[in-house]
């Protein structure tokens, strides 16, 4: 079947509502590409404890877990990383953002991510392997030994590398920017970083709170997912909204989050989220996924839409002013 032949099948099997989704990202796309928004003006609180994460105190922390964290750490600052856990690669210090470290193919560009087709990368590579690098799972742990531990070294290696990640990917451009998923999972781990960082380089990491969050929110709930395949990318999306919502509530105003949190958790039920914890969120969504139609489905009917409507009235986003793009 040429591609033509499946576009066109495709199409056939779409709702009208689906239909006006894509017409509405394309949309979406061309706009974005003649101007961002100007996020220079976005002030993230700082002068007061966020209320959320909760974290223990270090020294609570069994010896089991320090321990597993002093290798961790040995083990990601030498350079050896596990792919979704498992699978072993050799990175670079600084990490390669959009490399196939397993493929050994860097495709690092700063092509804009609406042209760049992730489902057929060049030379073999495999987006899911560039991907994972920027999920931020080995930040995560150098963060966890900086609070744990104490690890300063940990601290700084992390925030240095969060800091090489925003230079080598600006908003919408690249590899790690053509999923809404991802964008949300990086607002997940970005959440946690930030509160297990807290009183390490202060300067540094109120700099990357500008520079990372008002663009990823933006993203994720922008270019959030849709039609019939999207319950799982939602779910990702919308945790990482919750998440950062939760640590930081005056950004809250940067996307219509309360009418995709109200159908989501109202419709389905508070008790079908049953933790915002990122492990927990990645074993549920093995072990348990949410039933059929937990944010798509039921959202459709007439409860649902009264619901959004009201969440949109009350709820829509407000940008500054846009900045011309640089073609």
């Amino acid at each position: 079947m040429s591609k033509l032949q499946w576009y066109w099948h495709r199409l056939r099997a779409m709702e009208p509502l689906e239909i006006a989704a894509h017409v509405r990202k394309k949309f979406c796309q061309w706009s974005d590409e003649q101007e961002l928004p100007d996020w220079s003006s976005v002030s993230v609180r700082t002068d007061e404890r966020p209320a959320f994460p909760s974290l223990p105190p270090a020294d609570l922390a069994p010896l089991v877990l320090r321990e597993a964290l002093q290798r961790d750490v040995r083990d990601i600052l030498g350079g050896r990383w596990r792919a979704f856990g498992h699978l072993e690669i050799k990175v670079d210090d600084p990490p390669g953002w959009q490399t196939d470290y397993l493929a050994g193919k860097n495709l690092e560009t700063d092509e804009l991510a609406f042209h760049l087709d992730h489902r057929r990368l060049p030379e073999g590579a495999d987006i899911k392997l560039i991907w994972e690098l920027s999920r931020w799972h080995q930040l995560v742990r150098l963060a966890m030994a900086a609070h744990v531990l104490g690890a300063e070294h940990a601290a700084r290696k992390c925030i240095e590398w969060l800091g090489h990640w925003v230079r080598h990917n600006p908003p919408c451009r690249g590899w790690n920017w053509t999923s809404a998923l991802e964008v949300g999972m990086r607002l997940v781990q970005f959440a946690w970083m930030d509160a297990l960082l807290e009183g390490y380089l202060d300067i540094e990491l109120k700099r990357l709170r500008a520079e990372i969050l008002p663009a990823h929110i933006w993203f994720a709930w922008r270019y959030r997912s849709f039609g019939s395949s999207a319950n799982n990318h939602r779910l990702g999306e919308l945790a990482g909204l919750i998440l950062v919502i939760a640590r930081w509530p005056e950004l809250a105003r940067w996307a219509a989050l309360l009418a995709f949190v109200f159908v989501g958790v109202l419709l389905a039920g508070a008790g079908r989220v049953d933790s915002v914890r990122p492990t927990n969120f990645t074993r549920s969504r093995g072990a348990s996924p949410p039933r059929r139609g937990f944010l798509c489905k039921r959202s459709g009917g007439r409860r649902g839409v009264g619901l959004r409507r009201f969440g949109q009235r009350f709820c829509h986003p407000v940008f500054p002013g846009r900045k011309k793009r640089d073609r």
